[in-house]
């Protein structure tokens, strides 16, 4: 992996988690035929999600109460369709599940 500034080794722990040796966090997603990766320093997270509609139902479900709060507020200041924030706010929480596993003891 070069993301990290030079070449270096990415090694999987049990849980799946990438990590590198050295104080750097990295993460990895994918979607189909892509991915994304990112390394940083502390933890880090990423995530690649479709834009799908889906029903306010399925949103609320996925999302929970205080995250489906969120969608309005993005929407509003991203100026953009509901769906996507709506999207936008999963992927969010999906990459803060990734660091919270990033700093679970190894």
């Amino acid at each position: 992996m070069s993301a990290s500034g030079a070449q270096t080794e990415v090694f999987r722990r049990p849980d799946g988690k990438p990590e590198v040796a050295g104080e750097r966090g990295v993460s990895a997603a994918h979607y189909q035929d892509l991915t994304l990766a990112v390394a940083g320093t502390g933890p880090i997270g990423c995530d690649l999600e479709p834009v799908s509609d889906r029903p306010p139902c399925v949103w609320r479900a996925l999302l929970g109460d205080e995250r489906i709060a969120l969608v309005p507020v993005v929407e509003r200041r991203a100026k953009e369709n509901p769906v996507v924030s709506a999207t936008r706010v999963w992927a969010a929480g999906e990459c803060l599940k990734r660091q919270e596993r990033w700093l679970m003891p190894r």
